[in-house]
């Protein structure tokens, strides 16, 4: 009971920690992160605190370290460093407790959506794909699942894939059609696959000689 209880608590701060995930990555596709970029510098994070919450988040964070040293699996310390580190905006030093944490839940999108996200800000390409593979495979034994579809969606969308992001969305507006956002959103990123369709694509092909 008390394991289930920490289970919990960890998967509520991971939903709070990643509440924006699903919208900042749907800008990921539109700026190319994952795409041919000449560098390879980690995105930055322009919500970083300031300095006086920045060195409570670190000690914190080093507090709860110390805890995972003795006790790897501690869900308390995991939930503790994992939610301190997103904050910081410290992305690749969230990833290795984001990976503990999916492997002791692995069947769990509220985990996994964090860690992509993490992955998808360190440039870590393979990383965001293997998730996404992974939530594809959860999602076809749930199809119906909100919350795997909207994992499946930021995930398509995080590796470019606008069209497929928006199937996923459009199966979400269906079931919340009163989400005003998820509308909204789901017009933009139309927007977005048509400005990406040159004239050139429309041109009608010729037609073969006989």
């Amino acid at each position: 009971m008390a394991d289930r209880k920490k289970r919990n608590s960890l998967q509520r701060v991971l939903i709070i920690a990643s509440g924006l995930a699903f919208l900042s990555l749907m800008v990921i596709p539109l700026v190319g992160l994952l795409g041919n970029s000449k560098t390879e510098q980690p995105i930055s994070n322009p919500n970083v605190p300031a300095n006086a919450e920045l060195k409570q988040l670190q000690a914190e964070a080093a507090g709860y370290e110390q805890v995972l040293k003795r006790e790897p699996n501690n869900v308390s310390a995991l939930q503790g460093v994992i939610a301190a580190k997103l904050k910081m905006g410290d992305y690749a030093g969230a990833i290795p407790h984001l990976e503990t944490a999916a492997k002791l839940y692995p069947d769990n999108p509220q985990i996994l959506q964090p860690l992509a996200q993490a992955y998808a800000m360190t440039k870590n390409a393979a990383g965001v794909q293997k998730v996404k593979d992974q939530l594809e495979k959860m999602l076809a034994k749930n199809p119906d699942d909100p919350g795997m579809l909207q994992a499946v969606a930021q995930m398509r969308l995080a590796t470019n894939d606008l069209a497929g992001g928006v199937e996923m969305m459009e199966k979400l507006a269906k079931i919340y059609p009163q989400d005003e956002k998820l509308k909204q959103a789901i017009v933009m990123l139309k927007q977005e696959q048509n400005k990406q369709i040159t004239p050139e694509m429309l041109t009608p092909l010729p037609t073969p000689s006989p």
